[in-house]
């Protein structure tokens, strides 16, 4: 096997979904795995030294995240600030109006502010 070149994850979807889940907010069993595997890939990519990627779709809600869910996702990035991180959006990340959509409506704008 050859080293890595990066960490890639994608379509988390992070969300406290009810369907096949247990608890509300941040004690919601599917919202936790998503989180946890979020971790997991920043854990691996500072492990190995090597930049992660995340191939869109954090969020469920299009445009936004619930203050829960942001919150836990900012509280995750800071702790891997030496890691390199490469993002690109998906729908489910961005909010569009009059049909286009620029960088500063997703999730990932509020991210980049707050946890670099």
């Amino acid at each position: 096997m050859t080293d890595p070149r990066f960490v890639l994850l994608s379509d988390l979807h992070s969300h406290p979904w009810s369907a096949f889940s247990k608890g509300d907010g941040l004690k919601n069993t599917r919202l936790r795995r998503s989180l946890n595997i979020l971790e997991a890939s920043l854990q691996r990519a500072e492990a190995v030294g090597v930049p992660w990627a995340f191939a869109g779709d954090l969020v469920h809600t299009a445009g936004y995240a619930l203050n829960t869910v942001l919150a836990a996702i900012i509280e995750i990035f800071l702790r891997y600030p030496d890691v390199p991180k490469i993002v690109v959006w998906g729908n489910h990340d961005a909010r569009g109006i009059g049909g286009s959509i620029t960088v500063d409506q997703t999730v990932w704008a509020s991210l980049a502010q707050i946890a670099g």
